[in-house]
């Protein structure tokens, strides 16, 4: 926990970081709470849940509507990449949460993801859990519904870029803690009931994050603009052929009912079906195996290093094919067991 942000040092951290954005009128000064912050303790993820203009939701955010005042938030996200700077002051985003979530932000003592929440907002008013309004910087990406349910691979890397903008500055202001990714969690994570992010899984996300804080302004923006994170990360396409081979293996088991390793002492015949399941396994692999979000999680576990969802679509498709071909090459490379057998 340390004292909010400055609207000087808030900018200043955007700056530092490259963050492309848009100062909206009467940011410095706009708030929620006449009474300000309290102890700030992480970053919040939303999605508006429209398809609106962005125009339309950042007037959305900043001026609140009928029950619920703004600003909503202190980021807009837009479709193009862009922040809008809404608000220095605490916003009305996050609502009540539960406390066990809270102490696991604050401490940064959980996993791949903080502890399920117990309780829906009236839930945690009720019960006098925590509200997070004044507790976590909010960013509400403009997507979330109708034809804009998945955030644009842009809208998503400038939310992270922000964020580790926002985290940056946090930790070097703390001279009591160390701040990192798991400062940052999903509305979906704090509050029962909610699903934003939409399409985001937030153990990859924290994955891009941490490799965002660790490497720095300068590989951050490249990551933004270009989506790759240097040489510093495995290959993504070696990741996703590993990660194909790995399906396509579990594919052969149901298929043959044979454990992909037997097949090096197995017959010709046998080998044949092999190369054949393997050349049919490709086309499947695309309608089967590639929900994006999903996948990017198993990428990112696997590599130990992040992978945007966003990033791999084109390359999910070609790894069955390169797959194949791998699995192909090293069996036509070990010499047929029966054959060397008759020889002898």
């Amino acid at each position: 926990m340390v004292a909010a942000l400055t609207s000087k040092e808030l900018r200043s951290a955007l700056e530092k970081w490259h963050v492309p954005a848009t100062f909206t009128s009467g940011w410095s000064t706009r708030s929620a709470y006449k009474s300000g912050w309290s102890d700030v303790t992480g970053c919040m993820y939303h999605h508006t849940a429209n398809d609106a203009s962005d125009s339309a939701n950042r007037a959305l955010i900043t001026n609140g509507y009928s029950g619920l005042p703004g600003p909503l938030a202190n980021f807009g996200v837009t479709d193009t990449g862009r922040i809008d700077v809404i608000a220095v002051g605490p916003a009305n985003h996050a609502g009540g949460g539960d406390s066990r979530v809270l102490d696991a932000v604050r401490q940064e003592s959980y996993g791949a993801r903080p502890p399920d929440p117990r309780y829906t907002h009236s839930e945690a008013v009720a019960r006098g859990e925590p509200i997070g309004n004044r507790m976590f910087y909010g960013w509400e990406s403009y997507y979330g519904a109708g034809g804009d349910k998945i955030p644009e691979p842009l809208q998503h890397r400038v939310t992270i870029l922000s964020m580790a903008a926002i985290i940056d500055a946090l930790d070097r202001k703390d001279t009591k803690n160390t701040w990192s990714a798991k400062s940052m969690i999903g509305h979906k994570e704090w509050q029962r009931g909610k699903i934003d992010p939409l399409a985001v899984v937030m153990a990859a996300a924290r994955a891009e994050l941490q490799w965002c804080l660790d490497n720095g302004p300068d590989a951050a923006y490249n990551w933004y603009k270009t989506g790759e994170q240097g040489d510093d990360m495995a290959d993504i396409d070696a990741i996703a052929t590993a990660v194909a081979k790995k399906v396509l293996n579990s594919k052969l088991i149901k298929i043959i009912g044979k454990d992909p390793a037997e097949y090096m002492s197995l017959n010709t015949a046998a080998r044949v079906t092999y190369d054949r399941v393997v050349n049919r396994i490709p086309a499947q692999l695309a309608g089967q195996d590639a929900k994006l979000a999903e996948m990017a999680a198993i990428l990112s576990e696997l590599s130990g290093k992040p992978v945007a969802a966003g990033d791999i679509q084109s390359r999910i498709d070609a790894a069955g094919e390169r797959a194949a071909a791998t699995c192909l090459e090293e069996l036509r490379a070990t010499p047929d067991p029966e054959v060397e057998n008759d020889e002898g």
